[in-house]
C-alpha cells in the first residue's frame, strides 16, 4: 500500500493537476487574511469551506490522472485488486489534503494575522476539523469521478450540488421542513462548521463525537464505493 500511495502521489504531482486548486486556495487565504483583525475560530470555519471545495477538486483530478493503459498496468501490479487500487487513491487524496490542511491552519499563525491568542485547544480543533472535512469531501466526490461518470459536466455538477446541500444545511432546515427526514444522507459539513464556529462554547467531548460520526459517515460511503467498483467491469 505504501508504494502504491507513493506512486499515486508522485504521478499526480508530476502531472501538475495539483497546482490549480492549490493556487486558488492560496489566493483565497491571502485575501481572507489580508486584514489583521481576523477572529480565530470564525476564520477557521470559513477556511473549512475552502477545504471542502479544494479537496473535492483534488480528489476529482487525482482519480482521472491515469490514462487507460497506465491504469491497467497499475492494476496488474495490484494483482487486479480493485479495492486496493481505489483505496490507495482515496488515501493519497486525503494525505495530500491533510498537508494542505496543515498549511491552511498554520498560515495565519505564522503571519500573525489573528488579534487573539491561538490556544492549543483551538489549534487541535482547527487541524482535526480540516482533516475531517477533507475526508467528507473526498468520500462524496469519489461517486462523481470518471470511474463512475463518463461526462465531466455530470461529475462537476454533481459535486457542486452535493457541496451546496452539505454546506447550506442550516438554511435548508429553516426553509424546508421535510429536509430533516433526508438530512441523514447529506454530508455533515455544516454540523462540523457549526461546532468549529462555536468551539469556545463546545466541549471536547461534543467535538469528538462530531468527528467520530463524520468519520463513520465517510467510512460507510467509501465502503459502498469500493463495493460498487469491485463489481464494475473495468
Amino acid at each position: 500500500m505504501y508504494h502504491l500511495i507513493s506512486y499515486t502521489l508522485k504521478d499526480y504531482i508530476q502531472s501538475y493537476r495539483f497546482f490549480p486548486p492549490f493556487v486558488v486556495l492560496l489566493l483565497c487565504i491571502i485575501i481572507q487574511y489580508g486584514s489583521s483583525t481576523s477572529h480565530v475560530m470564525e476564520s477557521y470555519a470559513v477556511t473549512l469551506i475552502y477545504m471542502f471545495f479544494v479537496s473535492s477538486w483534488i480528489c476529482y483530478t487525482l482519480f482521472g490522472s491515469e490514462n487507460t493503459i497506465q491504469k491497467q498496468i497499475t492494476l496488474v501490479h495490484c494483482k487486479n485488486n480493485t479495492s486496493l487500487y481505489y483505496a490507495s487513491k482515496i488515501l493519497s487524496a486525503w494525505l495530500l489534503c491533510m498537508v494542505i490542511g496543515v498549511f491552511v491552519v498554520t498560515y495565519p499563525i505564522i503571519f500573525n494575522t489573528f488579534h487573539e491568542q491561538v490556544t492549543l485547544y483551538a489549534l487541535t480543533v482547527a487541524l482535526l476539523s480540516h482533516f475531517c472535512i477533507a475526508l467528507i469531501a473526498i468520500s462524496c466526490t469519489i461517486f462523481f469521478t470518471s470511474t463512475l461518470l463518463n461526462k465531466m459536466s455530470y461529475g462537476i455538477g454533481g459535486i457542486l450540488f452535493v457541496a451546496v446541500l452539505s454546506l447550506a444545511q442550516g438554511a435548508l432546515f429553516e426553509q424546508f421542513s421535510f429536509y430533516v427526514y433526508v438530512s441523514w444522507i447529506i454530508p455533515p459539513s455544516y454540523t462540523l462548521m457549526d461546532v468549529v464556529m462555536h468551539a469556545g462554547d463546545t466541549s471536547m467531548v461534543k467535538f469528538s463525537i462530531t468527528l467520530l460520526l463524520s468519520f463513520i459517515y465517510c467510512v460507510l460511503f467509501i465502503v459502498v464505493y469500493l463495493s460498487v467498483m469491485k463489481r464494475k467491469i473495468l
